[in-house]
């Protein structure tokens, strides 16, 4: 099992890799907006349980993830769709700033199956590719950079996979734009692998 999860996980960054170096054209979806039928602001949640600590309004309102406090603080934008796994729950990724040369940030992936291997895929152009790197994923990045990391959680329990990858923002970064996608093996779906929407993050 392990053998065959190691050659999934690279065949797709392969595929990934081999899939954004062939595109001259980029273009992504507009953020996911959230609506709900309440009258009024109700209440203050972490409503796409994406653990990134930004509280989501619960009312007759239209909230677009994007997030920045204040825009010095650098900015965050989660845009595309990702694929459902294992019992029908989709992993999500986010990040918690501020986003800042010097300052501590962190990325965070969520609702994967526990104790599974991911690749973060990120670059510095953003995609919008159906059915690549495979039929059913989509594409949100150039993928110029991939790392390979392993979920926590609860061994092959769906939905329990986490993890939060801690850092100092460097100095090169300033001023740049990145746009993030993880891509997680799931023995339940077809094909073996799921993946998040996308993720921008925008440095100061």
């Amino acid at each position: 099992m392990i053998k065959r999860t190691t050659f999934l996980i690279a065949a797709c960054v392969a595929l990934v890799t081999t899939a954004s170096a062939q595109e001259s054209k980029q273009w992504f979806k507009s953020p996911r907006v959230a609506f709900s039928n309440q009258s009024r602001v109700d209440d203050l949640v972490d409503l796409d349980n994406d653990g990134d600590l930004d509280l989501d309004l619960v009312g007759r309102h239209t909230i677009l993830n994007n997030a920045h406090t204040p825009a010095t603080h650098g900015l965050k934008r989660q845009y595309g769709q990702g694929t459902p796994g294992s019992a029908g729950i989709e992993p999500r990724l986010s990040a918690t700033g501020p986003f800042i040369a010097g300052q501590p940030a962190s990325i965070s992936v969520t609702g994967g199956v526990g104790g599974s291997s991911m690749i973060l895929v990120f670059g510095d152009q953003p995609l919008d590719h159906p059915n690549t790197p495979l039929p059913g994923l989509s594409l949100y990045t150039n993928a110029a950079n991939t790392s390979a990391w392993t979920l926590g959680g609860t061994y092959g329990v769906p939905g329990t996979g986490t993890i939060q990858l801690n850092d100092v923002v460097p100095s090169f970064v300033a001023g740049q734009t990145y746009y993030h996608e993880v891509f997680l093996f799931d023995p339940g779906v077809p094909g073996y692998i799921t993946h998040t929407g996308g993720l921008q993050i925008s440095y100061q």
